[in-house]
């Protein structure tokens, strides 16, 4: 046998090559496929990858996936130290592509020497944020005005069937609010001083005989938000943009996914249509007009039997239950986004898209020759053969060809 000695090379580096941080999707908890012994990490490994899992709360709301990104964006600034010759890899599930983005953004804003971080992204759904041309906590307000209308109405024409209207519009309406209440404990930054409680004193302290009035109109004009928290969330929620070379999205045929997507879309349509009318004055001003038509009938007639009078308070209720429905369309678009969407609602609309802003690369997987393949389509991509040679080719290069590379052993 004869065994060819060469001299040690001082440029051969002693750490990886490419290191790789593996992102699972929401409600994942310690995903299988980001562990040392899943088929794609042990490919990896052998492609001459080391792999690092990353774990986060997988909680579906966007303070969850804010701070996952902030410590994720810290992780990979640690790896970058401990070997900075190595390039760094990001494979991210689902919305853990959406945490991927966000931290390669926070590392490139703060760390600006920081070598370039590519991302292969499986079945992610980018967020997408349009600024609200009304505030979205005005038409909150008024929809919130509607319904007291309408419990008004139900009151007016109490007995028959419209005697148990209060106590359903009272339940929607208060598991509407409740969304948004809880939203807000999770963003507590919006508020302007910080504390509410501090900027409900200041108000009382300011005119004692008419705080109640004076709270009242601050809060139908939303005084209390921070400004500049609308920029604030468009920043946080929306994708980055990104350049051709930072990211792959790889997609799975028949991802069940694509309806959620589809879903969000529709009503993000929805939303925006109806946000349209909603910016009309002369709306409002009819709305508006409407109300005290159906507050004075209300005084003059307790028990109206009137045709005419019955139609005028049913007209006078038709504005609060639009106006309900369109905030009520317009919170429901935001819940698969998360818990607390229909709180960032308010300030801001947002959709799911196949990809985020900017340039980059798509590759479609080829749907499996079965046609009831088992598992969820979601999931093939870090699963299936085909899924995870796609990946390694990605981030490694296609594996060379038979006798490519081989030492002969005699």
């Amino acid at each position: 046998m004869v065994v060819s000695a060469t001299a040690p090379d001082s440029n051969v580096r002693n750490g990886p090559d490419a290191i790789v941080t593996l992102v699972p999707g929401t409600w994942a908890g310690k995903a299988a496929w980001t562990q040392a012994d899943s088929p794609l990490s042990r490919a990896l490994t052998a492609a001459g990858c080391e792999v690092a899992p990353f774990e986060w709360s997988h909680s579906n709301s966007f303070r969850a996936r804010m701070r996952a990104a902030v410590r994720l964006a810290d992780q990979i600034q640690g790896r970058i130290k401990e070997n900075p010759d190595a390039r760094q890899w990001i494979v991210a599930h689902s919305h853990g592509g959406n945490v991927a983005l966000h931290a390669v953004r926070l590392l490139r804003r703060t760390c600006t020497d920081a070598p370039r971080v590519s991302t292969v992204t499986l079945a992610t759904p980018f967020i997408h944020v349009r600024r609200r041309a009304i505030s979205g906590w005005s038409v909150f307000v008024l929809a919130m005005f509607g319904v007291g209308v309408i419990a008004l109405a139900a009151v007016t024409l109490a007995g028959g069937h419209w005697r148990d209207w209060p106590y359903y519009v009272s339940a929607l309406v208060l598991g509407e609010a409740l969304l948004c209440i809880g939203g807000g404990a999770m963003h507590r930054g919006f508020l302007q001083r910080g504390n509410l409680f501090i900027w409900l004193g200041r108000r009382i302290t300011a005119n004692p005989g008419g705080w109640l009035y004076d709270v009242i109109d601050a809060v139908s004009r939303g005084d209390f938000i921070r400004r500049g928290y609308q920029r604030h969330i468009f920043a946080s929620v929306q994708s980055p943009k990104v350049a051709p070379d930072e990211l792959i999205v790889l997609r799975a045929a028949g991802d069940e996914a694509s309806l959620g997507l589809a879903t969000g879309q529709f009503l993000g349509w929805i939303s925006a249509l109806l946000s349209r009318p909603l910016t009309n004055f002369w709306l409002w001003l009819c709305i508006t007009g409407a109300v005290r038509v159906f507050l004075l009938a209300g005084v003059v007639i307790h028990r109206p039997s009137h045709l005419a009078v019955r139609i005028v308070i049913y007209a006078s209720m038709a504005p609060g239950f639009v106006a309900l429905a369109a905030v009520s369309v317009m919170l429901a678009a935001a819940v698969p986004f998360g818990w607390d969407g229909p709180f960032l609602a308010m300030f801001a609309s947002y959709s799911a898209e196949a990809v985020p802003p900017g340039q980059t690369t798509v590759v479609q997987l080829e749907p499996p020759a079965e046609a009831g393949s088992k598992g969820l389509a979601h999931s093939r991509l870090y699963r299936s053969e085909q899924g995870i040679n796609m990946i390694v080719t990605l981030i490694c290069g296609p594996p060379p060809a038979d006798g490519d590379g081989a030492v002969p052993v005699a």
